[in-house]
């Protein structure tokens, strides 16, 4: 099995990202990990990134089918080509560059979550699940993405002695989640206060329906009950602790959910603003994070060569990626034309190693 060291250098050419994603691994699980670990769950995140621009052969078959196409150079109709160049230039980059600034911000997160809560043991996960909201309090059956990140305590804590308001008739059971917060994680710096304000207050909203918490690297996931759930509010007469079924019963006002921690992460500014966009910053800038996730994308896309069905040499591989880039007369974007341009110097690079 690779190193962490050898895994990013195959991946992005150098070991520059390699300290970025051992520090989210320590940060995910609150640095109670040695380093031997740390490693080997910076691996993880980095695979968990990478399969972001995998496609799922049982849905979009057709999809990955076309793309082999263009790598191997027999897709021909021009429609074809052009949707295949654009679903390279956006989609296949846009999902790893959404997925490293989520691993990238489990370190701003947890630094913030080590001084709002000291000496708290609150816990980080990602790709939860929830119920959709169909009205009012009503949700569906089935189950969808919810927060980027839940922040959830420790329920058998010492409550009379943490929380300020009375404590709760019937406190947290040992099974019982106790949502601490949620985070809505961005790479990219086009969206409003109020959006993230929007998505964040949704998310809560849905955990009132139920969560479904994967637990950490391979073990199986945790569904809670709304009986189950708890909330831990913060406020200027200190913390207070609610539940779902309070909630529901409206035995406590939604608008207690307003206590609940809610963190915006996203990607470095430009410039320093008086009043910025987010509330914690990943390492990156914007720019910074499209050159990542460009890289891995094109690592994978790379590792398409590889199998039988194509068996194109690297050499060739980019010769075929470059000319389909190079195409005159497929209508692209502001955007799009950048990130090819990134794309194009990436290859350029990588031929001359």
């Amino acid at each position: 099995m690779l190193s962490i060291n050898e895994f990013a250098e195959n991946v992005f050419g150098s070991s520059q990202y390699n300290h970025n994603f051992i520090d989210s691994a320590l940060a995910l699980f609150n640095y109670q990990i040695d380093m031997q670990h740390a490693c080997e769950g910076a691996g993880r995140l980095l695979l968990e990134t990478m399969i972001t621009v995998g496609l799922n052969p049982s849905t979009e078959q057709a999809r990955r089918d076309q793309n082999r196409r263009l790598l191997s150079n027999t897709l021909s109709d021009q429609l074809d080509v052009q949707s295949a160049v654009e679903y390279v230039l956006s989609q296949m980059i846009v999902k790893p560059m959404g997925q490293a600034a989520e691993c990238f911000a489990i370190t701003a997160c947890r630094s913030y979550l080590n001084s709002v809560f000291p000496m708290w043991d609150i816990g980080i996960r990602r790709s939860i699940r929830c119920h959709k909201i169909v009205q009012d309090l009503a949700f569906s059956t089935s189950w969808h993405q919810g927060a980027d990140m839940l922040f959830f305590a420790n329920p058998l804590m010492d409550w009379a002695a943490h929380v300020n308001k009375q404590p709760p008739h019937r406190p947290p059971a040992e099974d019982d989640l106790v949502v601490a917060g949620v985070a809505e994680v961005k790479s990219y710096t086009k969206i409003s206060r109020q959006s993230l304000h929007t998505q964040m207050t949704g998310h809560l909203l849905r955990t009132l329906g139920g969560v479904a918490v994967p637990a950490l690297y391979g073990q199986a996931e945790h569904v809670y009950e709304p009986h189950q759930i708890w909330y831990l509010g913060r406020g200027d007469d200190g913390l207070s602790l609610f539940s779902a079924d309070d909630l529901i019963s409206k035995s406590v006002p939604l608008t207690a959910l307003a206590t609940v921690c809610k963190v915006s992460v996203g990607p470095q500014p430009a410039r320093i603003h008086a009043n910025p966009l987010f509330n914690l910053t990943v390492a990156f800038s914007q720019d910074e994070l499209e050159r990542i996730g460009s890289e891995i994308a094109l690592y994978t896309l790379g590792s398409f060569a590889d199998q039988p069905d194509i068996d194109l040499a690297w050499s060739e591989w980019t010769h075929n990626l470059k000319t389909i880039l190079s195409t005159k007369g497929i209508p692209l974007s502001k955007r799009q034309h950048a990130r090819r341009l990134k794309i194009m110097e990436i290859l350029d690079r990588e031929q001359s190693v």
